[in-house]
């Protein structure tokens, strides 16, 4: 689990163990970061898009992703 700020850039408050051990990133060295920095080339722009856009209005979103860990190897993350 992640948790950002709720304005944008949505710097990132707090990362759990688990997330860093899905992601490869300690939770001292994303704070201040946004979530960019799981994306990459396969990540979709599109969702990455209506994602904000539902953010922005505060709307319900789900979808799943293509992100990267620190190692630039491909995860699956699923958004709620």
């Amino acid at each position: 689990m992640v948790i950002t700020d709720a304005n944008p850039p949505y710097h990132i408050k707090h990362a759990n163990s688990a997330w860093s051990r899905l992601t490869g990133f300690s939770a001292a060295f994303v704070k201040a970061k946004t979530m960019k920095i799981l994306q990459g080339p396969a990540t979709s722009k599109e969702e990455i898009g209506e994602l904000m856009a539902a953010v922005e209005k505060r709307e319900r979103f789900s979808t799943v992703l293509r992100n990267y860990t620190s190692a630039r190897q491909p995860i699956r993350n699923h958004l709620e």
